[in-house]
Parts: C-alpha cells; structure tokens; sequence
C-alpha cells in the first residue's frame, strides 16, 4: 500500500468514525429531550395532585369547623353548665 492509500483510508476511517458518533450523539440527544418531556409530564401532574390535595384538605378543615360547631351547640343545648 502505498502512503497516499493510507492517507485515503485514515481519512475515510475518520469520516465514518465521525458519521457514527454524530448519530449515537443524535439518539442520546433525542433520549434526553423525551425524557425532559416525560419530567414536564410527571411535573405537571403531581402539581395538579397536590392542589386538588390541598383543595380536599381545606374542604375538610372547613367541615370539620363546621361539625365541631354544631357539635358543640347541641352538647351545650342538652345539659346545662
């Protein structure tokens, strides 16, 4: 082989050496946006979650006022202090 023939041939190694890592660097590039996509996704939802949570539990403590209210008229509307 001659030198010029080497030279082709590192040149062409190289090429498609860099072909091969662009598109492996294209697959992880594409993983990591759908993943980024996936943790917006989750994100949203547990937001959502913990407002609706949060909207029960405020419901709840307002009815619990509520019942400890009337509890607290009826027990003093049955026995005298």
């Amino acid at each position: 082989m001659e030198r010029s023939d080497l030279w082709r041939l590192k040149a062409e190694l190289e090429a498609r050496a860099q072909r091969e890592l662009d598109a492996k660097l294209e697959e992880v590039n594409a993983y990591l946006v759908e993943q980024a996509r996936a943790r917006e996704r989750l994100d949203r939802v547990r937001d959502a979650n913990e407002t609706e949570l949060r909207n029960e539990l405020d419901n709840m403590k307002k009815e619990l006022v509520v019942c400890t209210a009337a509890f607290c008229h009826s027990s003093t509307n049955r026995w005298p202090q």
